[in-house]
């Protein structure tokens, strides 16, 4: 059963404004907007914020959605990712290889560490320990870093499902 539900004004507002920043309107960003506007509008500041972040290179959040978003199936995410990598310059082979491998993202290997140990924390978190986080410290990294960047996998994880249930039911 397909529910339609009409556009508020704020979830129109909010879609004006990914439209002229990113100049598309991702399906899922859209229904996000629609469903629950006010939530949308924490998850766009969400963006906002991690895009400037003032010490982790904001590429590296568009790779973990990338990994993960083809990890868990959402196809939505990966297409959404990949066009804005490639709108940066990366190569359609440097992002496909960092699709299946976290390790061969195009950054530096201290940005590697960490996607890699985000990962882990999310995706296998018993064997997670302290010495991680060390090594995590020893090459600069803070804990608000490494909180940001397995915090974002998490709430891509969440989003990812909620609007996955979303997508098979609404329209826009």
């Amino acid at each position: 059963m397909s529910i339609s539900i009409q556009p508020s004004e704020l979830s129109k507002k909010l879609i004006e404004e990914v439209k002229s920043q990113f100049g598309i309107v991702p399906p899922h960003f859209e229904i996000f907007a629609v469903v629950n506007p006010e939530r949308f509008k924490i998850f766009l500041d969400e963006i906002v914020y991690l895009s400037n972040h003032k010490s982790i290179d904001p590429d590296l959040f568009a790779f973990l959605r990338l990994y993960t978003a083809k990890r868990e199936g959402f196809s939505y995410c990966q297409l959404f990712n990949i066009k804005l990598l490639l709108s940066k310059g990366y190569t359609k082979d440097e992002i496909e290889k960092s699709m299946s491998d976290i390790e061969a993202i195009p950054l530096d290997d201290r940005h590697k560490a960490l996607a890699k140990n985000a990962l882990k924390v999310i995706f296998s978190p018993q064997t997670f320990n302290d010495e991680e986080i060390e090594s995590l410290l020893s090459l600069g990294w803070s804990h608000s870093d490494v909180y940001d960047a397995v915090d974002h996998i998490a709430y891509l994880l969440r989003h990812g499902r909620v609007i996955q249930v979303f997508l098979k039911n609404y329209f826009v």
